[in-house]
């Protein structure tokens, strides 16, 4: 997958790209996996910064549980222009600090919604590649 343009300015802006992991949307069972592994990278001169986002039923509207939603769990990744493999397990990802709610210590990976990938750096061009991504490491 690809995405590409610029990140608008202004207050809580990003651009990002995701999908879910049923059609139609509900929560997916990826608990007899260890996390998700993937190959990323960024255009010349462009955002080298992206957050991966794994929407959970406390953070999803879909999940019914939260009140503050889409503090999603996830990780920080550095890019680079050169394809680099990432593996992020699921006790790695962490909510953002200062929002959302519920705050559950941990992904309840039995009820996954999806992925995402998020650049927020305001007014800044990207361009994201993401391919082969896999859930790993069986239970």
């Amino acid at each position: 997958a690809r995405i590409q343009g610029k990140v608008g300015t202004g207050n809580n802006t990003y651009a990002g790209i995701g999908f879910n992991f049923v059609d139609p949307k509900g929560p997916y069972d990826a608990s007899s996996y260890k996390g998700v592994a993937f190959y990323a990278r960024a255009g010349n001169d462009k955002v080298t910064h992206a957050r991966l986002k794994i929407p959970d039923a406390s953070t999803d509207p879909d999940g019914g549980q939260c009140s503050e939603c889409f503090n999603d769990f996830g990780a920080d990744i550095e890019l680079g222009v050169q394809w680099r493999y990432f593996e992020v397990p699921f006790s790695a990802m962490r909510q953002m600090e200062g929002w959302g709610s519920p705050r559950p210590s941990k992904i309840d990976a039995s009820q996954l919604y999806g992925v995402q990938f998020q650049v927020n750096a305001s007014g800044s061009e990207f361009d994201l590649w993401i391919d082969d991504l896999v859930f790993t490491g069986c239970l």
